[in-house]
């Protein structure tokens, strides 16, 4: 896994929105079955889980109960550790909430201005009150439904299972990503849209459309991992995978601008 790549191993001193993030209610974390940890390993051999008489100052990092706790500085002097696994189940009031409290990938494209359809003050005033469940439109909902199958598609084209999972960074709390699919070691990641226009887009242009792009980036940006595919599918068409590298120059420049939207969200700029 290119874990690390780009970031400090070293622990840093949490920032204002940090601790502003702290003070809002954690996310009620449930048990992980032994049966699905055993099933599918953390992404990293740092991550796996330290003593429990350590366990839960370490949850406290970031603010949280979390499924494999941060390793302190000595355990991982070698190592990079950039994410941990929430254990929150995507699409439930738990996910909401913690998808709430802190910039998302599908967050990134509105912060960064490349999103066609909404605005950064917008999401601005979301983020400052309380979370409330967005209803989802007809081509939203059949999103929905068809991403298991599409998942299943993408994993027998690029001979990898994968699994959605939540994310979250262990140097900025606030940066958070709900990803459709990682495998067990944490080398592929995969982001799927199962819309006509996005596959019509896609298909034309065999490049991911730009109001995605921050998205992608964001994700490799929390991950540190080199490259995701964008994978398009629709029941009876040809699946659309398409890979894209990471972009240094464009992370450099979202983590500043996220971080700065953040601020304003927790009124510390």
């Amino acid at each position: 896994m290119a874990a690390g790549v780009g970031w400090s191993g070293e622990r840093r001193p949490r920032d204002a929105a940090s601790n502003a993030y702290a003070s809002r209610p954690a996310v009620e974390q449930r048990p992980f079955p032994e049966q699905s940890r055993e099933a599918f390993r953390p992404p990293h051999p740092s991550l796996a889980r330290p003593p429990a008489e350590n366990a839960e100052a370490r949850a406290k990092e970031i603010g949280g109960r979390l499924r494999y706790p941060i390793p302190d500085t000595r355990e991982r002097r070698d190592m990079d550790v950039p994410y941990v696994i929430v254990d929150v189940k995507q699409g439930t009031r738990d996910w909401l909430e913690w998808r709430h409290n802190g910039v998302g990938a599908s967050d990134a494209p509105v912060v960064m201005g490349e999103n066609p359809w909404r605005s950064a003050s917008s999401l601005l005033s979301e983020k400052r009150s309380i979370p409330r469940n967005t209803r989802q439109n007809s081509a939203m909902a059949r999103g929905t439904r068809l991403e298991p199958t599409a998942r299943k598609a993408y994993e027998s084209r690029a001979g990898v299972s994968v699994r959605p999972l939540c994310l979250q960074s262990t140097t900025h709390s606030w940066m958070r990503a709900s990803v459709d699919g990682i495998s067990a070691d944490g080398e592929a990641l995969v982001e799927i849209k199962c819309g006509e226009s996005v596959y019509r887009k896609t298909a034309s242009s065999r490049r991911v459309p730009g109001y995605y792009y921050g998205q992608l980036q964001h994700i490799l940006a929390l991950t540190g991992n080199d490259s995701i595919d964008f994978w398009c599918w629709l029941p009876g068409r040809s699946g659309l995978r398409i890979p894209v590298g990471r972009n240094k120059k464009y992370i450099r420049r979202l983590v500043e601008t996220e971080r700065a939207f953040w601020m304003r969200v927790t009124g510390q700029d």
